[in-house]
Protein backbone atom coordinates (compact mmCIF):
# COMPACT_ATOMS: atom_id res chain seq x y z
CA UNK A 1 0.00 0.00 0.00
CA UNK A 2 1.28 3.41 -0.91
CA UNK A 3 1.48 6.38 1.42
CA UNK A 4 -0.51 9.44 0.34
CA UNK A 5 0.03 13.15 0.80
CA UNK A 6 -1.36 16.34 -0.66
CA UNK A 7 2.20 17.75 -0.71
CA UNK A 8 4.95 16.31 -2.92
CA UNK A 9 7.42 14.64 -0.52
CA UNK A 10 11.18 14.98 -0.67
CA UNK A 11 12.94 11.88 -2.03
CA UNK A 12 15.17 11.77 1.04
CA UNK A 13 15.01 13.64 4.30
CA UNK A 14 17.48 13.31 7.18
CA UNK A 15 16.79 15.24 10.38
CA UNK A 16 18.52 15.25 13.77
CA UNK A 17 16.52 15.52 16.99
CA UNK A 18 18.86 15.47 19.98
CA UNK A 19 20.87 12.25 19.65
CA UNK A 20 18.32 10.60 17.33
CA UNK A 21 18.34 10.96 13.55
CA UNK A 22 15.28 10.25 11.42
CA UNK A 23 15.82 9.01 7.88
CA UNK A 24 12.86 9.14 5.47
CA UNK A 25 12.92 7.97 1.87
CA UNK A 26 9.98 8.42 -0.51
CA UNK A 27 10.22 6.40 -3.71
CA UNK A 28 8.07 5.83 -6.77
CA UNK A 29 6.25 9.14 -6.32
CA UNK A 30 3.22 9.51 -8.57
CA UNK A 31 0.55 12.21 -8.70
CA UNK A 32 -3.04 10.96 -8.65
CA UNK A 33 -5.98 13.37 -8.50
CA UNK A 34 -4.13 16.21 -6.72
CA UNK A 35 -2.55 13.72 -4.29
CA UNK A 36 0.88 12.13 -4.25
CA UNK A 37 1.28 8.41 -3.70
CA UNK A 38 4.66 6.91 -2.84
CA UNK A 39 6.51 4.09 -1.15
CA UNK A 40 7.76 5.25 2.24
CA UNK A 41 10.88 3.92 3.98
CA UNK A 42 11.77 5.11 7.48
CA UNK A 43 14.57 4.43 9.92
CA UNK A 44 15.71 5.89 13.22
CA UNK A 45 19.45 6.16 13.67
CA UNK A 46 21.69 6.92 16.61
CA UNK A 47 24.78 7.35 14.44
CA UNK A 48 27.56 9.25 16.18
CA UNK A 49 29.53 10.25 13.12
CA UNK A 50 29.52 10.72 9.36
CA UNK A 51 30.51 7.14 8.45
CA UNK A 52 27.85 5.55 10.67
CA UNK A 53 25.18 7.86 9.30
CA UNK A 54 26.10 7.15 5.66
CA UNK A 55 25.80 3.44 6.41
CA UNK A 56 22.44 3.89 8.18
CA UNK A 57 21.05 5.93 5.29
CA UNK A 58 22.15 3.27 2.80
CA UNK A 59 20.70 0.49 5.02
CA UNK A 60 17.33 2.24 4.97
CA UNK A 61 17.05 1.28 1.32
CA UNK A 62 19.60 -1.51 0.73
CA UNK A 63 20.48 -4.49 2.94
CA UNK A 64 24.06 -5.79 3.07
CA UNK A 65 22.95 -8.66 0.83
CA UNK A 66 21.45 -6.19 -1.66
CA UNK A 67 24.74 -4.29 -1.85
CA UNK A 68 26.78 -7.47 -2.28
CA UNK A 69 24.47 -8.73 -5.03
CA UNK A 70 24.52 -5.40 -6.87
CA UNK A 71 28.32 -5.31 -6.79
CA UNK A 72 28.52 -8.88 -8.10
CA UNK A 73 25.95 -8.19 -10.82
CA UNK A 74 28.00 -5.18 -11.93
CA UNK A 75 31.11 -7.36 -12.30
CA UNK A 76 29.10 -9.66 -14.56
CA UNK A 77 27.39 -6.87 -16.51
CA UNK A 78 29.29 -3.59 -16.51
CA UNK A 79 27.03 -0.55 -16.31
CA UNK A 80 24.19 -2.49 -14.67
CA UNK A 81 21.36 0.04 -14.23
CA UNK A 82 20.48 -1.11 -10.70
CA UNK A 83 24.12 -0.80 -9.66
CA UNK A 84 24.32 2.71 -11.12
CA UNK A 85 21.15 3.64 -9.19
CA UNK A 86 22.79 2.28 -6.04
CA UNK A 87 25.90 4.41 -6.66
CA UNK A 88 23.71 7.51 -7.15
CA UNK A 89 21.90 6.75 -3.89
CA UNK A 90 25.21 6.21 -2.09
CA UNK A 91 26.38 9.65 -3.27
CA UNK A 92 23.12 11.18 -2.05
CA UNK A 93 23.54 9.40 1.32
CA UNK A 94 27.00 10.97 1.68
CA UNK A 95 25.63 14.43 0.88
CA UNK A 96 22.82 14.06 3.43
CA UNK A 97 25.18 12.71 6.12
CA UNK A 98 27.50 15.64 5.50
CA UNK A 99 24.66 18.03 6.39
CA UNK A 100 24.38 16.43 9.84
CA UNK A 101 28.07 15.62 10.43
CA UNK A 102 30.21 17.84 8.18
CA UNK A 103 33.28 15.84 7.33
CA UNK A 104 36.75 17.26 7.73
CA UNK A 105 38.43 17.28 4.33
CA UNK A 106 38.15 13.48 3.98
CA UNK A 107 38.30 12.34 0.37
CA UNK A 108 36.76 9.12 -1.01
CA UNK A 109 35.06 8.18 2.25
CA UNK A 110 33.21 4.82 2.15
Amino acid sequence: MKTESNVRPDFIKVEKFGNMIEISICENIIEVEDMFQYDYLFKQSYANDYKELVQDIIRTKYSSSDEFNLINENYIERGNVKYLEYLDFRTLAKQEANKIYPKEEIENEL
